[in-house]
């Protein structure tokens, strides 16, 4: 299900798109399942566009840079901490991703008797 954006969202163009692209990046994976997928989803782009401002302080005034009374690369390891905890829970990071492979079951084998020829291991004649 295609998701609409909380309302604060859509009164910022910038999140708005934000927000479309990540609806439809999940969407397209079938991994949104209603509109409560919206309040997620408008978490992820307000922490997504609070580390992109930070970032932009970050390399406007190097290493010294604050936001408010924190240095900026403290403020974007922060957000980054906080997305990744939001991103898996859509399955979209690699720990996450690598988890849910694990859990598929494998495909079961055809009786191959080509391959089963080939796997034999040659005995030595007596």
């Amino acid at each position: 299900m295609q998701v609409k954006p909380e309302a604060y969202i859509t009164s910022n163009s910038t999140k708005a798109k934000l927000f479309d692209r990540f609806a439809e990046l999940l969407y397209s994976e079938g991994l949104t399942s209603g509109q409560v997928d919206s309040l997620y989803i408008s978490q992820i782009v307000d922490i997504y566009d609070a580390y992109t401002q930070a970032a932009s302080v970050y390399d406007a005034e190097g290493v010294g840079a604050k936001v408010g009374p924190k240095l900026a690369i403290s403020l974007m390891m922060d957000m980054q901490k906080e997305l990744r905890i939001l991103l898996g829970e859509y399955s979209l990071t690699p720990a996450t991703r690598a988890a849910k492979e694990r859990t598929k079951e494998e495909p079961e084998e055809d009786d191959d008797p080509v391959a089963t020829f080939l796997n034999i291991k040659p005995r030595l004649v007596q």
